[in-house]
């Protein structure tokens, strides 16, 4: 059975809310879920573990303050990178095994690679807003600021010790729609606090 198509999407973090940096430590997130264009009563809760961000955290090339930033965000870094300036083989290597050869299809269509490329030239600042823990995946929403600011899930999977980006959670339904309304919720609740 299918989820109704018409649900907007509310998330509140049940313990520390507070911006701070990505760690291994995990909270609780509740997210409820209501009816499009109707007083929010009787929501539809569900939970994940995981962290949200407050306010987020900045995303640079050159991380400052001295400090080692967390793997998540020098991940997240170095991907960046890659995209703007990296070769074909260079964004490879941050995919997991299992999903390079259809990236390399992908990223071979020129018009692919530079739209791509473009996208991510775009961007001004990008900002870590959360990350779900979704059995050995770390799904981490990042909001990108530019000219159409978006809030963008990157699924993760570590491999000994490093992390990898995948698509193999591409066919998983509940994961799809969970994670596509949790990033339109945080997309929202970053416009509104403007």
């Amino acid at each position: 059975m299918g989820w109704p198509a018409g649900i907007a999407l509310v998330a509140a973090l049940t313990a520390g809310a507070g911006a701070q940096a990505p760690s291994q430590a995990s909270n609780t997130v509740r997210i409820e879920l209501y009816p499009d264009a109707q007083p929010r009563a009787n929501p539809v809760v569900l939970t994940f573990t995981g962290e949200q961000y407050g306010k987020g955290v900045l995303i640079s090339a050159s991380p400052s303050g001295g400090g080692k930033p967390s793997d998540d965000v020098a991940f997240l870094s170095t991907l960046f990178a890659a995209d703007v300036n990296g070769t074909i083989d260079d964004i490879l290597k941050l995919w997991d095994v299992p999903d390079r050869d259809a990236i390399r299809r992908t990223a071979s269509d020129p018009q692919a690679f530079e739209g791509n490329r473009n996208f991510y030239r775009g961007i001004t600042t990008s900002m870590l807003l959360a990350k779900m823990l979704y059995g050995p995946y770390e799904v981490l929403f990042v909001k990108h600021a530019g000219a159409a600011p978006v809030v963008k899930d990157y699924p993760l999977i570590r491999r000994n010790g490093s992390l990898y980006l995948t698509n193999a959670l591409q066919r998983d339904p509940l994961f799809v729609y969970v994670s596509t309304k949790y990033a339109q919720t945080l997309q929202q609740a970053t416009t509104d606090a403007k």
